[in-house]
């Protein structure tokens, strides 16, 4: 359980931002605050324990990174590079993700729960025990990767690709699927209403 000193502002309880005293809504100077945050995340390739939970970044690359036991929650990423990196224990839960790119990565037991997933690439990566329940993913695209136990399960998925993908135990369960792709995908393996298996 990831635990963070909370905010110092005295009628807040949400958690303090990392190097800093308190939350994304009690930031006094968020833009250069943002520009040390840009800076650290830039010069550490493992990243680990931070919360940065409500912020905002735009065009960051943070690729080949090894990202643990960091919280992302309510965080909003536009256009940021995330391939080739490691996320273990991460949250990214009610997070949106607008055209962000994290193929080539190994992502484990890590959270998008109520995340807003827009425009993102997760190609050719192993993504195992992951919690994207209740997402509302569109335009995205998960082929040729290993989903190995992560659960889909109240997600609404719209032009979603999941082509050549390895779903062993993947759960589906009381998702809303519109356009979804599983061409050559192991369906049978996956929990999954028996209508969409069988397409």
């Amino acid at each position: 359980m990831l635990t963070f000193t909370i905010c110092s502002n005295s009628s807040c309880s949400q958690s303090a931002l990392f190097n800093n005293t308190n939350c994304a809504s009690h930031l006094k100077d968020k833009d250069n605050y943002l520009e040390e945050i840009k800076t650290f995340l830039n010069a550490h390739s493992n990243i680990s324990s931070i919360n940065l939970a409500g912020m905002t970044f735009s065009d960051l690359d943070l690729s080949n990174k090894n990202f643990s036991f960091c919280n992302f929650s309510h965080t909003q990423f536009n256009n940021c590079n995330f391939q080739k990196s490691k996320f273990y224990g991460v949250f990214f839960d009610f997070t949106q993700l607008i055209q962000c790119n994290f193929s080539f990565s190994n992502i484990v037991w890590t959270a998008f729960s109520g995340a807003k997933i827009q425009n993102c690439q997760f190609i050719e990566s192993d993504i195992l025990r992951c919690g994207f329940i209740g997402v509302k993913a569109q335009n995205s695209k998960f082929n040729n990767s290993n989903l190995y136990s992560s659960r889909f399960i109240n997600s609404h998925l719209s032009h979603v690709e999941f082509v050549d993908c390895n779903i062993l135990r993947t759960n589906y369960e009381h998702a809303t699927l519109t356009d979804v792709n599983f061409k050559y995908s192991n369906k049978e393996e996956a929990y999954i209403d028996e209508e969409i298996k069988n397409k």
